[in-house]
């Protein structure tokens, strides 16, 4: 359980990724409306006026993100149920105007902070007593 005892044993934690706006910003809203408590995280996240919401600035792509967001969520909730990857870019030109720089970003985050943020959460998840159990 977690310290302040924001969470109660029957509700669940997410973390989400790409929290900043559009879908990642509606995931939030919509895991609240469920009573999860949330960690939100994105580039420029703004702070949250709700205590059931962690707002935590991150780049997916550097090291140790993923980490520091499973520790704080553990931290301030007490564990992690949920993953909702919705942190993603896409380069709006043809294929074949790509840079090298572009190719780094897509791949950055959209498939080594999904790979770093879902191998983290997952394995706070499986570390957990009676994980999947609902």
């Amino acid at each position: 359980m977690a310290q302040d005892s924001l969470i109660t044993s029957s509700q669940k934690v997410a973390i989400v990724t790409g929290a900043s706006g559009g879908i990642g910003a509606a995931v939030v809203e919509a895991c609240r409306g469920l009573g999860y408590g949330v960690t939100a995280t994105g580039r420029s996240i703004p702070s949250s006026d709700d205590r059931k919401v962690l707002a935590l600035a991150g780049d997916v792509t550097a090291p140790g993100t993923a980490a520091r967001l499973v520790e704080a969520t553990t931290r301030r909730f007490g564990r992690v149920d949920t993953l909702v990857n919705c942190a993603g870019i896409f380069v709006s030109k043809p294929f074949t105007e790509y840079t090298d720089e572009d190719l780094a970003s897509v791949v950055g985050v959209n498939v080594r902070g999904f790979f770093d943020v879902s191998r983290s959460a997952i394995g706070a998840m499986l570390a957990r007593d009676g994980w999947g159990m609902w």
